[in-house]
């Protein structure tokens, strides 16, 4: 009996690692190829791994994505008394992180912190940026490696 040989790509197990995937058929026909898509992949991350920013680039994207996260966490109250007041809970964990973040922001221009918003916080695409913004003149993604280079001076990352 003749053994089925699947021609998809999935990738290599070290890309495919820590993270979320799904496979997919790529066409609607019985046996069609398939993909697999990565579903906890964000935007900064498929730049760093195409090479289009640096190390530096996605390591500071990170720090100021993870911080902007932790101060949208949902924050939920505990029925537990706290007697000796030497933690902080996490609702005020919360506003410390949403004050670092704003400190942070503040000493940078306008279209910088837009640049930062749509792409490194909210998931655009440097192209989807590109065609609602800037009429379609490819000028995000050069914008996007200055403000994260000029973030990465500011917060002194090297």
């Amino acid at each position: 009996m003749k053994k089925h040989i699947e021609k998809s790509d999935f990738g290599t197990s070290h890309r495919l690692k820590d993270h979320i995937y799904k496979d997919q058929h790529i066409g609607i026909t019985s046996g069609s190829k398939k993909r697999r898509r990565i579903l906890s992949q964000s935007i900064i991350d498929r730049y760093y791994y195409r090479k289009l920013i640096s190390q530096r680039q996605y390591d500071v994207a990170i720090y100021i994505y993870n911080l902007y996260h932790k101060s949208q966490k949902r924050v939920t109250g505990s029925i537990e008394p706290r007697v000796d007041g030497s933690s902080v809970n996490s609702g005020e964990n919360q506003y410390i992180a949403f004050s670092d973040y704003i400190k942070i922001m503040k000493h940078f221009d306008r279209e910088t912190f837009n640049i930062i918003q749509w792409i490194v916080i909210e998931g655009l695409t440097a192209s989807e940026v590109d065609n609602s913004i800037y009429n379609k003149k490819r000028k995000t993604m050069l914008r996007l490696k200055s403000a994260l280079d000029n973030l990465a001076d500011h917060l002194r990352i090297k």
